[in-house]
Formats: C-alpha cells, sequence, structure tokens
C-alpha cells in the first residue's frame, strides 16, 4: 500500500509516518514543500486539510508516485495534530 503523507508545515512531520510505520505501513511518502514546520503555512492559504487547496500538494505528489496516477492512501494532520484526515 503506498501512502502519501503532509503535515500541511505542522508538528506530525515525524509523529505521522512513524505511527504508520508501528503499524506496519512501510510505503509512507511525504510531501517535501510541507515538511519544514512553520505557522506561516507558506504553500497553502489555509492549513485546514479540509480544503481542497491546502491539499493541491499532496494530490500532486500523489498522482506523480502513484501507480497509473494514483496512491493508495493520501492523508494530513493539522499543524498541531488535532486532525487526521485520510481518503
Amino acid at each position: 500500500m503506498k501512502i502519501v503523507y503532509t503535515p500541511i508545515h505542522g508538528t506530525g512531520v515525524e509523529l505521522i509516518p512513524a505511527s504508520l510505520r508501528n503499524f506496519g505501513f512501510t510505503n509512507i511518502v511525504n510531501v517535501p514543500e510541507q515538511d519544514i514546520p512553520s505557522g506561516d503555512f507558506p504553500t497553502v492559504e489555509s492549513p485546514n486539510p479540509e480544503v481542497t487547496s491546502a491539499m493541491a500538494l499532496a494530490i500532486a505528489k500523489a498522482k506523480e508516485v502513484g501507480e497509473v496516477g494514483r496512491c493508495n492512501v493520501l492523508c494530513s494532520a493539522t499543524n498541531v495534530n488535532g486532525r487526521f484526515t485520510a481518503s
């Protein structure tokens, strides 16, 4: 299973991938442009994962690394890991 994960510049850059690995998931691809924690959220208008535009880089990464343009799971966390989303 291929997972694309973005912390959207939040603190989950280490916690979430490590947690996924602890559950046996090994094919985790991060969105490098959004891996740097920053309260300015320089790549998004809003760091809310429910806002489609906030997920644009993750969607692009999923298309880039996926088989036939798809990955199996696309997930993100809010800046303080209060919410985790997966689709």
